[in-house]
C-alpha cells in the first residue's frame, strides 16, 4: 500500500469519525432538551414551559450545543 493511498484512509477514517461524534452530539442535545422540556411541562403545565422556552431559547441551545456538540 503507497503513502497516498494510506493518506487516504486515514482521512476517510478521521471524517467518519467526525460525523459520528457530531451526529452522538446532536442526538444528546436533542435528548437534553426533550428530558428538560418534559420536566417542566410535567411541573408547571406546556403554557409555562413553552413561555419559558420563548424567553429563554437563545442561553437554552446555546448552552446544550456548546456541551454536546462543540466538545
Amino acid at each position: 500500500m503507497n503513502l497516498s493511498c494510506r493518506a487516504g484512509l486515514i482521512r476517510a477514517d478521521r471524517t467518519r469519525v467526525v460525523a459520528r461524534s457530531t451526529v452522538w452530539g446532536v442526538t444528546g442535545a436533542a435528548l437534553l432538551l426533550s428530558f428538560y422540556f418534559a420536566i417542566l411541562i410535567w411541573a408547571q403545565g406546556i403554557g409555562h414551559a413553552l413561555k419559558q422556552f420563548s424567553q429563554d431559547r437563545l442561553y437554552i441551545l446555546i448552552d446544550t450545543l456548546e456541551v454536546y456538540v462543540v466538545k
